[in-house]
């Protein structure tokens, strides 16, 4: 099951076309930015902090209350996940206020805990979390750069990079794993240690 979440950042993408996926959910003041672009909203979350617009007539809401523990874009995932979707595109998660550009990071790592495939879009760059074995398609040129999630990161092998990756460890105190460089379509990474980001710059 696909899913599409829109949250409350920079409006630096352009939104996908909805029929693409099956459940498409927006966080608080996301709402104001997206309401006209994207054509069908089947959730909205959110404490309603953000919001000028009154939600339209019918629209499910999960209405939250200010002083939580979990944030918006949080309480979205946790419930599409709990509706099933197992692939996840989430726009807007970017610029703005540092703490909520981690805090939205942090929403790749309960997705990749819990089976679900997820990344965060922008015009400039995909950041997706990976563990274990890892393919990129359609890459050819782009700059690719791995950046450990947990404290290491230990790369096998790799094929399709510029610079080379074999019996590559990666710590979350070194730079090292930056703007390598795609020279094949194709991108794979093998790595037996540790969850990683893969970030793809446009």
């Amino acid at each position: 099951m696909k899913g599409l979440l829109v949250l409350n950042g920079e409006k630096n993408s352009d939104l996908p076309d909805v029929s693409r996926y099956d459940y498409v959910v927006v966080a608080d003041g996301g709402y104001d930015k997206a309401r006209n672009i994207l054509g069908r909203i089947d959730l909205l979350v959110g404490d309603m902090d953000s919001m000028e617009s009154t939600p339209e007539e019918g629209l499910e809401i999960v209405k939250l209350i200010p002083e939580k523990d979990f944030t918006d874009g949080e309480i979205a995932v946790i419930t599409m996940l709990e509706k099933g979707v197992t692939d996840l595109d989430i726009f807007w998660a970017t610029g703005g206020r540092s703490d909520h550009f981690f805090g939205n990071l942090a929403l790749l790592g309960r997705c990749i805990s819990s089976g679900c495939k997820a990344r965060l879009v922008s015009d400039f760059e995909v950041i997706e979390i990976a563990s274990g074995d890892f393919e990129l398609h359609n890459v050819q040129g782009k700059t690719i750069s791995l950046f450990p999630f947990s404290d290491k990161l230990h790369i096998i092998t790799s094929q399709g990079l510029k610079y080379p990756t074999e019996d590559l460890l990666l710590t979350n105190n070194v730079a090292m794993g930056i703007s390598n460089i795609a020279v094949a379509d194709d991108v794979f990474i093998r790595s037996d240690a540790g969850n990683y980001f893969v970030i793809i710059n446009k």
